[in-house]
């Protein structure tokens, strides 16, 4: 891959260049509101027919020295800048340069079928949270090309964006032929919502396919058209996105018609001109749009749409949550299964339906929350199920008060153990022992999923190597989880994952789980408040 760029800063009605080696593709670029043409030849032979250029994408020349631009339109042209390129031709890869991984994909050629060079990215890839739309374009360039020429176009393209135009990848997300043949255009994952530089302002959850050629009064090949509908229909089910809808869209900016900020309904499959003052993808193509979108929405059904919740999951206490609404709709009836799932995989919560919507509000409740990463899974007989983040759950703690005590004291009772208000239990002798009974508000199956047991304490005296036990309930024994030395005023707070469920007993009859501490201080201490703990 070879690029040069020469220079004009007030080019003529009619300027003539010849580049300093064999060229296939020129782009051009300048300032002022004129239109350019050009055409190339051979060292000899006869000029190539004279074609509209666009400045974001370089002109499709075949082989050529020569190159002749002229001034179009009442405008002004001054700051030309003229990009030879030469694209070493390459060997088309046969299915090693395919993929067809998933259910209803068609045929993609990927980068390393076409030979991006890798190396001239400028960036990692940007990735949207999701995908919503589809911009169609075309590349403006000859339709008069050989379908074996195709990956030279691409590689051109991609040189051009990112040397030329500085961009940090090809802006397409994919690319189409005039036989139909898919491309991979920027790099990032052809199933991730990646944002591509192709609607300026409107980047960020679309992606752009480009058909390689000009449709201002031709329209794309039957077999390109037949790629368009099938790419489409696979891409939008990937996202679970309905072709026949419209979505919302919000400006970016960079864009002479939509300021940022700029809210614009916009049709899941639109034309460039939808939301930039453009031609693009040309009058001959830019109808078809609306069939297109109605033979993608055929393709591949049953097909699940729009998937979304009211609202992440949110801790409200050990093994609760707040409820959540799914909503979800369907290309036509059917039966359908919701699932929550925690992070291990198990199920937390079901239900199943037939119809053409789901709305369903899971309770937040279920045996055992653990912490960790959830997320949502949505079936239906021959569709694309979903899976689909809930966000993450916090470990619990849940905390035990004092029901009843023992030990030597002088001043205090039971109350002054429940919360830090200055009111103590005062604890005599050397050492200074106090046993407490408690009781944690959390189920069977939360005691059995706890993974720390542990306890805290605030004393108003100063405390050095407190020993802090917990009672085992299967060995009849007390169990060290520590020892604490905090100043006065200061909690004590100390865990350990021992074996969590003989730490505690569950009472069936009053639904709270007993656990029992003992505080081994070396001297008197006044304790302001002593709680147990169980950890998730």
């Amino acid at each position: 891959m070879r690029l040069t760029t020469v220079r004009v800063a007030a080019p003529s009605s009619m300027t003539r260049l010849r580049a300093p080696f064999v060229f296939r593709m020129v782009g051009l670029r300048w300032r002022g509101g004129g239109g350019l043409q050009l055409r190339s030849r051979r060292d000899r032979g006869s000029w190539s027919a004279w074609a509209v250029v666009d400045s974001e994408e370089p002109a499709w020349t075949a082989t050529a020295r020569a190159v002749q631009i002229r001034r179009t339109g009442p405008g002004p042209v001054r700051d030309l800048a003229v990009t030879f390129i030469a694209v070493p031709p390459m060997r088309m890869p046969k299915q090693a340069g395919m993929v067809a991984h998933t259910a209803g994909m068609p045929p993609i050629i990927t980068r390393a079928g076409w030979g991006a060079n890798e190396s001239l990215r400028r960036a990692p890839p940007e990735v949207a949270p999701a995908l919503k739309m589809v911009f169609v374009h075309h590349t403006d360039t000859t339709n008069s090309y050989s379908c074996s020429s195709s990956a030279q176009i691409v590689r051109g393209i991609y040189a051009y964006h990112v040397l030329s135009l500085g961009w940090n990848d090809i802006g397409y997300n994919f690319l189409i032929d005039r036989c139909g043949r898919i491309f991979e255009g920027r790099y990032g994952g052809m199933t991730r919502p990646v944002v591509g530089a192709q609607t300026g302002g409107f980047n960020w959850e679309t992606a752009g396919i480009a058909m390689i050629g000009t449709f201002n009064t031709v329209r794309p090949t039957s077999s390109a058209l037949w790629s368009l509908e099938r790419l489409i229909a696979w891409r939008l089910d990937v996202a679970h996105v309905n072709p026949l809808s419209t979505s919302l869209m919000t400006s970016s900016g960079n864009n002479p018609e939509y300021a940022a900020g700029h809210k614009l309904r916009l049709r899941n499959v639109s034309g460039h001109r939808d939301g930039y003052p453009t031609a693009c993808p040309g009058n001959a193509l830019y109808p078809l749009l609306p069939a297109i979108a109605r033979a993608a929405a055929s393709i591949g059904l049953p097909k699940i749409y729009h998937p979304m919740i009211n609202a992440p999951i949110r801790g409200t206490g050990p093994g609760t949550a707040d409820p959540i609404t799914f909503h979800a709709a369907f290309s036509h009836a059917t039966t359908w299964q919701l699932q929550v799932k925690g992070p291990l995989g198990e199920t937390a919560g079901t239900r199943r339906g037939y119809g053409a919507t789901v709305a369903w509000t899971w309770s937040g409740q279920a045996a055992n929350l653990p912490p960790g990463a959830y997320h949502w899974t949505l079936t239906a007989p021959g569709a694309r199920g979903v899976s689909m983040s809930l966000g993450s759950l916090a470990a619990w703690v849940a905390g035990g008060a004092p029901v009843a005590y023992s030990g030597t004291t002088t001043g205090g009772n039971l109350e002054s153990l429940l919360k830090i208000d200055g009111d103590t239990l005062d604890v005599a002798g050397a050492p200074a022992v106090l046993a407490t009974t408690n009781a944690v508000r959390i189920t069977e199956p939360q005691l059995a999923a706890a993974r720390e047991v542990g306890v805290r304490f605030t004393p108003t005296t100063a405390v050095s190597d407190a020993v802090v036990q917990v009672w085992n309930y299967t060995a009849n024994a007390w169990a060290t989880v520590g020892t604490c030395s905090v100043a006065a005023g200061h909690p004590c707070v100390a865990e350990r994952a021992l074996d969590v469920p003989s730490k505690g007993s569950w009472d069936a009859s009053s639904g709270v789980v007993e656990m029992r501490a003992r505080y081994v201080f070396q001297t008197p201490t006044r304790v302001d408040e002593a709680h147990t703990l169980m950890v998730d």
